[in-house]
């Protein structure tokens, strides 16, 4: 079971269920942890998250270089879920 160390809003969590295929990578925070970066879609579009991953990654490095840092990172996985759904992914 995953415990989230920060208490957050609710708004920020999601249940999702379905055949979805995963996309994974990692970052190592300044402080040297290994983050697992992960990124879910359907089977029919897994081929369009790479930008979605090196966004993340790019915006992990700038988030460690100013106010809290990734150095502090608190959680093991971060996880992303991409759906399409009416006209919202081409």
């Amino acid at each position: 079971m995953w415990e989230d160390p920060w208490p957050k809003p609710c708004y920020l969590f999601a249940l999702v269920a379905g055949a979805l295929e995963v996309k994974e990578d990692t970052f190592v925070t300044s402080s040297g942890r290994t983050v697992t970066l992960r990124i879910y879609t359907t089977k029919k579009n897994i081929n369009k998250v790479d930008f979605a991953l090196e966004s993340l990654i790019k915006s992990m490095k700038y988030v460690g270089g100013w106010a809290w840092g990734v150095s502090g990172w608190g959680w093991g996985v971060v996880g992303v879920v991409g759906l399409w759904h009416g006209n919202m992914w081409p």
